[in-house]
């Protein structure tokens, strides 16, 4: 039986050719002489390098997009520290257990970011701190300077 049925005019393949189950583009011993490997799976992505790109970024996306807010500072320095912490366990990990897991440089951009966001939220915290106590000491320390403004107001008509 014929892969192809007759037609109207009694040709049952249109080409004249013998039907052909094997690929135009290789040979029969696999093509060019290379067997066909399977695909090699590459290993999983490490959960802690991905733990540390994220907060990383949260560290950083709280400091400058919510830059009036002093709890948010807060939360940036935990998020910072979560970042840190999380990339150097991860990097700990690739070095003990090579070839496991996947996302070395995702774990050293998470660091990097988190290193980042530690230092900005560390500055931020002590500018805080140091703009809520100077009010406080100005008085302690010169207590009978007080600014004096000379604005001269014109004489009336």
């Amino acid at each position: 039986m014929s892969q192809y049925p007759s037609g109207p005019f009694g040709n049952k393949d249109p080409f004249g050719q013998q039907p052909s189950y094997q690929s135009p583009y290789q040979s029969p011993q696999g093509g060019y002489g290379y067997q066909q490997q399977p695909p090699q799976q590459s290993p999983p992505l490490s959960p802690l390098a991905m733990i540390s790109l994220f907060s990383g970024l949260g560290s950083l996306g709280g400091l400058f997009f919510f830059c009036c807010c002093g709890p948010i500072v807060g939360l940036s320095f935990l998020m910072g520290v979560a970042s840190v912490t999380t990339g150097h366990i991860a990097l700990k990990k690739f070095q003990t257990e090579p070839g496991r897991e996947s996302g070395k440089e995702i774990a050293i951009i998470g660091l990097v970011f988190g290193y980042i966001g530690l230092t900005i939220s560390v500055l931020r915290i002590i500018l805080l701190i140091v703009s809520m106590l100077v009010p406080a000491v100005l008085p302690a320390i010169a207590p009978n300077r007080r600014p004096q403004f000379h604005l001269e107001m014109p004489e009336p008509n």
